[in-house]
């Protein structure tokens, strides 16, 4: 009888310790498991690029958490941004109390980022058939803003001022296009909205488009180097969509709006789309803010945002206005 009892107990203890066995090791691969994902989510956090909306590939795994979705689902589309107005406000006020130009750049970043959380947030929102009726006009905004931002970028070369520029460019074209994108959010929603006056009018002076910045570069300018010839920039009789509206020429080059990479406030940024010979080359034309001459420069390379920007020019000049 007591041989009997101690083989039962034998051999439930080693089934009780096969049993904590398997346990532990269950436990031991949830944990190793839940490591792996949280550093899959941060290197995937890491590598996302800023002002990207998913692609149709990826849209499914960029999503809000669900606290956030709750805390936003409570306000209305007009109030939330009405919060991101009033913390952009109070970073605008961090830039011009700044005493150093480091501190300017990094909170002309941080402005940018603001918009850019909440530009992701609304478009992980919207409804399947809006954002695919949108992918192709976001894609082209976002290479806008790549372009536009370098644009920025060169109206210092590389100052240190150059950074926060292009942050401020990027910031702008981002809240305008939160607004257009939270139109389409507030009508899925049911809810009236309408931009205030007051963003309206800031937005439009921030975002000048174009066919403007042309016009403030149209005419005649005298090469004042070795009487070397003029640059035109004048504006063409299109008569159809996609035609050419603008065309710039100076020495043997011919250019149209139509090559335009980006611009900005003080600059246009076209390149060459013709050469063959590598990486295209570019054409940067910027005019001072007197408006009393341009400098015209050409480029050979894809990165326009170098370190010294200067030393890859391979042709300047300096032209005055006729």
């Amino acid at each position: 009888m007591r041989k009997k009892l101690f083989i039962t107990g034998l051999a439930l203890a080693l089934c009780l310790f096969a049993c904590g066995k398997t346990k532990s090791n269950e436990e031991k691969k949830t944990e190793i498991k839940t490591t792996v994902t949280e550093k899959e989510t941060a290197e995937t956090l890491a590598t996302e690029s800023q002002s990207t909306v998913p692609t149709s590939e990826d849209e499914s795994t960029a999503t809000d958490s669900e606290d956030l979705k709750e805390e936003k689902a409570e306000s209305t589309i007009k109030e939330e941004l009405a919060e991101i107005e009033k913390k952009d406000a109070e970073i605008g006020e961090v830039i011009k109390n700044s005493t150093t130009q480091s501190d300017i750049n990094k909170n002309s970043e941080k402005r940018f980022t603001l918009w850019d959380d909440e530009l992701n947030s609304i478009w992980n929102r919207l409804s399947d058939a809006d954002r695919e009726a949108l992918m192709s006009e976001e894609n082209r905004w976002i290479r806008q803003v790549d372009g536009n931002s370098k644009a920025a970028y060169l109206e210092y070369l590389s100052a240190s001022m150059a950074s926060g520029n292009a942050s401020a460019r990027k910031r702008n074209m981002t809240r305008k296009r939160v607004y257009e994108l939270a139109a389409y959010l507030a009508k899925e929603k049911g809810e009236s909205f309408e931009i205030p006056e007051e963003v309206k009018t800031e937005i439009e002076n921030e975002n000048p488009s174009l066919d403007e910045i042309f016009k403030d570069f149209e005419g005649e300018w005298s090469i004042t180097k070795n009487g070397e010839g003029d640059v035109v920039i004048k504006s063409l009789d299109a008569s159809s969509e996609g035609e050419a509206k603008w065309s710039v020429s100076y020495k043997n080059i011919e250019l149209t709006d139509l090559n335009v990479y980006g611009f900005s406030k003080n600059n246009i940024v076209l390149t060459d789309t013709d050469r063959t010979h590598g990486a295209p080359s570019y054409c940067w034309i910027h005019i001072d803010i007197d408006g009393s001459n341009i400098r015209v420069c050409s480029y050979d390379g894809f990165d326009l945002l170098r370190d010294n920007s200067d030393s890859y020019i391979k042709d300047s000049i300096i032209a005055e206005r006729k």
